[in-house]
């Protein structure tokens, strides 16, 4: 992934860490205007892991970050944005 590399309606701007099983990146979107984005490029053949990220996201809480978008890049790895 690179700078300026569009996934969906999102284009990447800067990497903003990697840890575990995923990285996050920060993007844009003419209708959220600034987004977080999760790659999880480990989960191409197994998304449990992906699975529970999503369902915690779902969850309206004040402490947790609201989950805007899912899918998949071109490699077949999913996305949360």
């Amino acid at each position: 992934m690179n700078p300026g590399d569009q996934t969906g309606p999102y284009t990447l701007e800067r990497s903003l860490g990697e840890g575990g099983a995923a990285t996050v990146w920060l993007a844009r979107d003419a209708k959220h205007g600034h987004v977080a984005m999760k790659f999880f490029p480990a989960l191409r053949s197994s998304a449990e892991e992906f699975r529970k990220e999503a369902a915690a996201m779902r969850q309206r809480h004040p402490n947790l970050v609201a989950l805007l978008d899912a899918g998949l890049v071109g490699d077949g790895s999913p996305y949360l944005a």
